[in-house]
């Protein structure tokens, strides 16, 4: 297992970097693979940073193998909320998720999305800015590249 890899880079372009995991193997993994980085165990809907605490929030979120959700979208979007909450005004947040992509909020604007297919799964990397959306009704597709307004 390769926990970690998203942390190395960010370490090697410079970036100070907080990784964190819900699965304490992965946890322990990362920091064992990265001691360098700041390695901690959170769930992505309760992050222990304080708002806006982050230029940038990257993740690649589970594909519901692992841990398995109830209801993926309500799941998606609560999520992205919390990462908003902890990227600064202006920031960037950057995810790895498949599509299709639920109702997003206001504060996130669906900048690019890139297709491709990561363990025989389609999938797509999604990057939002993060500040209020001029109208709050940004609806991504799953084919879209650019924002959709509706």
């Amino acid at each position: 297992m390769r926990s970690g890899t998203l942390l190395e880079e960010a370490l090697t372009a410079g970036c100070e970097v907080v990784g964190s995991d819900l699965d304490a193997d992965a946890v322990a993994i990362a920091r064992q693979n990265v001691p360098r980085a700041v390695v901690d165990r959170a769930d992505v809907l309760n992050l222990p940073q304080d708002d806006a605490a982050f230029d940038a929030v990257v993740s690649n979120l589970p594909f519901g193998r692992q841990f398995p959700v109830q209801d993926p979208a309500r799941w998606l979007r609560q999520a992205l909320a919390e990462m908003a909450r902890v990227t600064r005004p202006g920031g960037r947040i950057v995810v790895l998720v498949p599509s299709p992509l639920p109702r997003i909020g206001s504060e996130l604007t669906l900048a690019s999305s890139y297709p491709l297919r990561l363990l025989g799964v389609g999938t797509r990397i999604w990057v939002f800015d993060r500040g209020p959306a001029s109208d709050g009704n940004y609806v991504p597709h799953s084919n879209d590249t650019a924002p959709a307004r509706r």
